[in-house]
């Protein structure tokens, strides 16, 4: 937790700081404007009180800080609640998870409660990050690292992806920088923001859904990707035409009665 010295220390210097968490009362003491907090709990919301002290005595508590959540870790992928509902998104890899096929579920328990798996975040499994590789999370910095330049898909990315029914949203540069080479995109999906699959290696993509809210340059830097196809059943708003980086490519239904 990081904050700003106050501006009027009332003539005494600052000589420590107090940051308590909301739930659970967890404290650290620092005398710089940044400490570590341990002891909480992955999945629950918390938000963070500062006081100040010097010669004159104790402050009282600053506003809470934003909300944030700690990510969840099941089964090797990260989660995060969705405030107010009873559904998470992933965020990424659990710490020591290198599968190169990973499998979004429909849905996880903890603490005895389903959660329904909403939503993949932006940049969740993202290896080669573009110029602009910082994405802001809850107000947190998110560092990423380039290990491969942006026109080369990663040789230690996915593989293959299975996303569930249930999945609603893939956030921008979701899967950017893997090395996929085949992909279908299930029926709930109904968003899928930009740049979501950037430079892999697709030849060929299914959509199972409708067209919804889907970047039409979420393939871009797929020089490979020659077939996009989508169910007759789920024909709304289609055909259209994606963007692979070099070519425009013409979606084409599929398993449509003679």
């Amino acid at each position: 937790v990081s904050w700003t010295a106050p501006v009027d220390d009332s003539g005494s210097i600052i000589t420590g700081y107090k940051v308590t968490s909301s739930p659970d009362g967890q404290i650290c003491t620092t005398g710089t404007t940044s400490c570590t907090i341990t002891g909480l709990t992955n999945g629950t919301e918390y938000t963070f009180t500062v006081t100040a002290t010097n010669a004159q005595g104790t402050s009282a508590a600053s506003e809470p800080s934003a909300p944030i959540t700690l990510a969840l870790a099941i089964d090797g992928l990260s989660y995060r609640m969705i405030t107010g509902t009873q559904t998470v998104e992933v965020t990424g890899r659990a710490p020591g998870n290198t599968d190169a096929d990973i499998t979004v579920p429909e849905g996880i328990v903890h603490a005895g409660t389903s959660y329904r798996v909403a939503r993949i975040d932006d940049r969740a499994f993202e290896v080669a990050p573009d110029e602009n590789p910082n994405a802001n999370n809850n107000g947190l910095e998110k560092a990423t690292t380039r290990l491969v330049s942006r026109d080369a898909p990663a040789t230690n990315g996915l593989a293959s992806l299975t996303i569930a029914d249930s999945v609603e949203m893939i956030g921008a540069y979701a899967f950017a920088g893997n090395a996929l080479t085949r992909l279908t995109l299930p029926e709930g999906v109904s968003t899928i923001k930009t740049h979501a699959f950037r430079n892999n290696r697709l030849t060929e993509v299914e959509f199972l859904s409708s067209f919804g809210d889907f970047s039409k340059d979420m393939f871009d830097d797929n020089p490979t990707l020659s077939k996009i196809t989508y169910e007759c059943s789920n024909s709304t708003r289609w055909p259209q035409t994606f963007n692979n980086g070099v070519d425009e490519v013409d979606a084409r239904a599929t398993n449509c009665d003679e």
